[in-house]
């Protein structure tokens, strides 16, 4: 207003949370006194192809046969209109005064407070410190005490007038940004994000310069511990989340790079090179996952479907919510599934007077495949992150086959986050002696590891609709078309082999129950009696022989009962939830949700 500004302009995201700051700018604008009513709020967005053809065909190949056009990056402008007289220019916050405007803005928030210090141990970490585990089998990390930064960080700041803190926290920052540039002089960090590719890109070629030397060494340690190819992710996934490079900037490099090694012609052959090929595999396949995520809102918008888009370590992560008020229920599908598998669930839920979220999980569904190692943990931070970003507060998690199991790791190493459990024919095998265990990291991939998962993926799309008649013996009409069509599109997504391939990676997992036990909450276990996958009246007894805060009550269903028989599920769920609503009653008052900063 008081430069007179007439266009507002933002970038175009496809994160929920960014879109509703967008929506809420517009709002204001039109609501605020005094102010001019011609101010319009415009976004841009910088698409990787050009189509001729309007919309985003649902399976991956279909788009490939569109045959669009990548775009060149744009010309670096020369020169920016001048400022108009009456603007005054004030200057750039940096980085640590955006830091302590967040933390003054969220400090207030109790919940944030707390949960956010779950997310800084990982899950391996945890488990390093709650089992006997060698060091060689497990990935170093912080300790178990959740809340012992969080102390100290109180007592730094909370205790201390808000004066001396915000002055300590400048004094910490301060030398901590000292620290990034004496480091940087003489390492990576001199370099540019532009140098970077380059060097790359170049990683098979002799170099003298320190400077490239320390990025292939960095390339060698990813490659030597992460997939084929799964450097570039590390290197500039950071840099293209936060734009300070283009995926068109980065493919043109690619494609100028690889027609250089021919003598200045184009192979027809594609890239020859590794990292060529993988830094454009990155581009393309977060490009047509942004399509997706917009077409898929689109489409469930004219379906009265809200879909919201949540991003996470820059990958994006398709859910839903429904509710206004009431106990958070935080819903999570099992292998090969998605979201909308509870779709008979979430709305009759949300109709009983409770908030209701259900996420697909990263690499299942319409969420994206990125190229990274799949494990059971993995997973269960996502669903810890997904609760502390999006939900905000404690909430009571359901999960149908692994997604039972990946409830029960969150429950297990973060029950600060979980009021309760309800599982739904859960994965996870049930021991006996579980406090002698020991948690495997992943093998590597190999050649074997990638054929049988090419073969497992062709067997799963041939057979998709006998198996799921399987899995619905009670109700079979459940397995419809719309079912079997959306599993196997994801089937055909990239990166949807690295999922596969990741499950033949896997070595034995914790047993269920060690992590039941040491959440010591209330769980609910639902078992569908006619499931093909497991004996119902044997994981009856293991239950109660191993797990004495679990409740077992069986149903007659298949392995989804909650998709094959939701009224009675739903029954269930609802008699339970209101159990649980009881017991807080007395309990402290919740907390109020955690608000975003970008919608403040």
């Amino acid at each position: 207003m008081q430069v007179h500004a007439r266009i507002i302009i933002a970038e175009a995201e496809i994160d929920y949370e960014w879109q509703e700051a967008v929506s809420s700018l517009q709002e204001y604008l039109k609501d605020v006194e005094n102010g001019p009513s011609n101010v319009s709020v415009q976004t841009w967005t910088m698409p990787l192809y050009e189509c001729k053809e309007k919309g985003t065909p649902a399976y991956y190949k279909e788009f490939q046969k569109m045959q669009c056009r990548i775009k060149p990056p744009l010309a670096v402008p020369m020169s920016f209109p001048p400022l108009v007289e009456v603007a005054d220019r004030g200057c750039i916050p940096s980085a640590s005064e955006v830091e302590i405007y967040i933390q003054s803005f969220l400090e207030n928030n109790i919940w944030h407070r707390k949960l956010k210090d779950l997310q800084s141990a990982s899950a391996e970490a945890l488990l390093s410190t709650m089992s006997e585990i060698p060091s060689d089998k497990v990935v170093p990390g912080t300790s178990n005490k959740a809340f012992e930064s969080f102390n100290s960080w109180r007592q730094k700041y909370i205790l201390a007038s808000p004066y001396e803190a915000l002055e300590k926290r400048r004094e910490e920052l301060a030398l901590k940004s000292q620290d990034r540039e004496a480091k940087s002089s003489n390492g990576v960090g001199a370099i540019s994000i532009m140098g970077t590719l380059e060097a790359y890109l170049r990683f098979l070629e002799p170099t003298w310069r320190k400077d490239w030397k320390q990025i292939y060494e960095r390339v060698s340690e990813a490659e030597y511990e992460g997939p084929r190819g799964g450097s570039f992710r590390r290197l500039f996934g950071n840099s293209l989340t936060l734009g300070t490079i283009s995926g068109r900037r980065i493919y043109y490099e690619a494609f100028e790079y690889e027609k250089a090694r021919n003598g200045g012609w184009a192979s027809p052959f594609g890239f020859g090179t590794f990292t060529a090929i993988a830094a454009a595999k990155y581009v393309e396949s977060s490009e047509w996952y942004r399509l997706l995520a917009a077409s898929t809102k689109e489409d469930g918008e004219k379906r009265g479907s809200h879909v919201r888009i949540w991003s996470w370590r820059g990958s994006l992560i398709h859910y839903t919510m429904s509710g206004e008020h009431g106990s958070p229920v935080v819903l999570v599908h099992g292998f090969g599934a998605f979201w909308e598998h509870y779709r008979d669930n979430i709305q009759n839920l949300a109709k009983e007077g409770y908030r209701v979220w259900a996420l697909t999980l990263i690499g299942f569904g319409r969420s994206e495949k990125p190229d990274v190692p799949y494990t059971e943990l993995l997973w269960a931070e996502l669903i810890r992150d997904f609760i502390v970003e999006v939900v905000g507060e404690p909430a009571t998690l359901v999960g149908n086959s692994i997604g039972g199991y990946m409830v029960s790791i969150v429950a297990g190493l973060w029950p600060q986050i979980v009021l309760s459990l309800i599982l739904l024919n859960s994965a996870g095998a049930i021991l006996p002696h579980d406090s002698t265990c020991t948690y495997l990291k992943p093998k590597q991939r190999t050649a074997i590891t990638w054929a049988t998962s090419q073969f497992s993926l062709l067997y799963l799309r041939s057979s998709v609709s006998q198996l799921l008649k399987k899995y619905y013996p009670v109700n079979p009409s459940k397995a419809d078309k719309w079912l079997i069509s959306e599993i196997l599109r994801a089937s055909h997504d990239p990166g949807a082999e690295y999922v596969m391939e990741s499950f033949f990676c896997l070595k034995k997992p914790f047993p269920i129950n060690w992590f039941l036990n040491r959440f010591q909450g209330k769980v609910f276990a639902i078992q569908g009696s006619r499931d093909p996958l497991s004996n119902g009246t044997e994981r009856k007894q293991l239950f109660e022989s191993y797990c004495p805060n679990v409740v077992f009550q069986s149903v007659n269903a298949g392995h989804c009962p909650h998709d094959e028989v939701p009224d009675e599920i739903n029954k269930m769920i609802l008699k339970w939830l209101q159990q649980i609503d009881s017991q807080q009653a007395g309990r402290t008052p919740p907390l109020q949700p955690v608000q975003s900063v970008q919608s403040a």
